[in-house]
């Protein structure tokens, strides 16, 4: 028809990509140039399979629509939620090294012993590997003792009661599954997202994970540290919220959203 090239005809060729890219084949094919026009010109394509998510089959058929104007810019394709996600993933770890070994539990060195938290359910202790010591004697060889301090268990305290709810977090550099702390209370939903971390609680109240502020230590190592420790969360209530019964919440990128 004469009419010049231009970015809308970029963008209808991206959706031909994309088309082929979900569905292994083209979106447009005909036995002769005259029947491929037809079919381009008549915008008459099989539908993309249903395992794709409704937001990325609406991106393909706007991309491929007959009238240029309803086809999206560049701007607005970049910024939906299927794009942005990994567009913002680009920028911030770019240039990143994966660790060559996995993370393991804390261990500690102090005064030449390797600490490390204790697996049995009597109470919050050390556990510590016996260390050898050779010295010369006064008759001139040498002997080898072994000895081990442990610190003691102090009196029983009382049991503590389970709390109502266990929320664990990973991925983001978390290898396992991190507890993270909770108040007295029942948590019903919970939703995460770049940087937050929330709750519902079955009060209709809005609870916050957060990383404790720099310099109160909840990071710091300790001196003759071997091991990276797991990073430290406080638990909060939402402020100002009296009078407000919260049904859901939903994390984004750089946002949090509550619904009543």
């Amino acid at each position: 028809e004469g009419k010049p090239y231009n970015q809308k005809s970029d963008i209808w060729a991206l959706g031909c990509v994309l088309y082929e890219l979900a569905s292994l084949k083209r979106a447009f094919e005909a036995a002769n140039l005259p029947a491929l026009v037809l079919k381009i010109m008549s915008g008459t394509f099989a539908p993309i399979s249903d395992r794709y998510s409704p937001e990325l089959r609406q991106l393909v058929l706007s991309l491929l629509s007959l009238e240029p104007a309803q086809r999206p810019p560049l701007s607005h394709i970049m910024a939906q939620p299927l794009c942005i996600r990994a567009l913002l993933n680009l920028h911030t770890d770019v240039g990143s090294v994966c660790m060559r070994r996995p993370v393991q539990g804390e261990r500690v060195v102090l005064g030449g012993r390797v600490w490390a938290p204790s697996g049995s359910t009597g109470g919050p202790h050390l556990s510590c590997r016996a260390e050898k010591s050779v010295a010369p004697s006064s008759t001139g060889s040498r002997t080898t003792s072994v000895r081990c301090r442990g610190i003691p268990r102090g009196p029983v305290r009382p049991a503590i009661p389970p709390p109502l709810s266990s929320v664990y977090a990973w991925g983001g550099g978390l290898g396992t599954p991190l507890r993270l702390p909770m108040l007295n209370t029942e948590v019903v939903q919970v939703a995460i997202g770049r940087t937050q971390k929330a709750g519902v609680t079955r009060s209709g109240r809005l609870i916050l994970w957060e990383a404790p502020p720099l310099g109160a230590g909840g990071g710091s190592l300790l001196p003759g540290a071997v091991e990276q420790p797991q990073p430290q969360f406080i638990s909060r209530f939402l402020e100002g919220q009296s009078g407000v019964t919260i049904k859901h919440v939903a994390c984004g990128d750089f946002f949090t959203a509550c619904l009543t």
